[in-house]
């Protein structure tokens, strides 16, 4: 069976197993930071494209995951009342866990003519929150990693374009 018009799709994906890195400062360890959501580290990041382009019309699907992670690899997860004393490698944090994130993108182009186009995206469809990142002291705020994380949450655009 013949279908018209014209299919692509791509897949680019990222994995991170060790990523261990050392100052040479006395009294410090060597830092493990593959899998910390809390910084820009992830084991696994994930980018797919499908799209499916017709004469006049066009539609395209994007798939963006991070995987779950740690805010930080070297920190040591206990309750409060049971908790070792924490040391600056090694401070002490009821939580330690950071989900991963799914999202999915659609958009598509309409050819009015060989000039003019109209086109439509909606990033986000599911409208997705981020992984907050919690802080255990009272300075410092809850907060999103904006490298790794989407901030904005579903977003539409539509536009027109000229083709000159």
């Amino acid at each position: 069976m013949d279908i018209p018009g014209d299919w692509t799709v791509r897949l680019l994906a990222t994995h991170v197993s060790k990523f261990i890195s050392a100052t040479g400062l006395p009294g410090t360890i060597p830092h493990e930071s593959a899998g910390e959501n809390g910084g820009n580290i992830p084991h696994w990041k994930v980018l797919a494209t499908q799209s499916y382009a017709a004469d006049r019309w066009s539609i395209n699907f994007t798939e963006r995951y991070i995987s779950d992670g740690r805010q930080n690899t070297q920190y040591v997860v206990c309750t409060p009342g049971s908790c070792p004393v924490g040391t600056s490698n090694n401070p002490t944090i009821n939580s330690n866990g950071l989900r991963g994130q799914f999202l999915l993108d659609i958009g598509g182009t309409f050819d009015i003519n060989n000039n003019w186009s109209v086109f439509g995206k909606v990033d986000n469809v599911g409208n997705v929150d981020p992984t907050m990142i919690y802080s255990n002291t009272p300075n410092n705020a809850n907060a999103v990693n904006a490298s790794l994380y989407d901030v904005f949450g579903r977003m539409y655009r539509v536009g027109v374009r000229l083709r000159m």
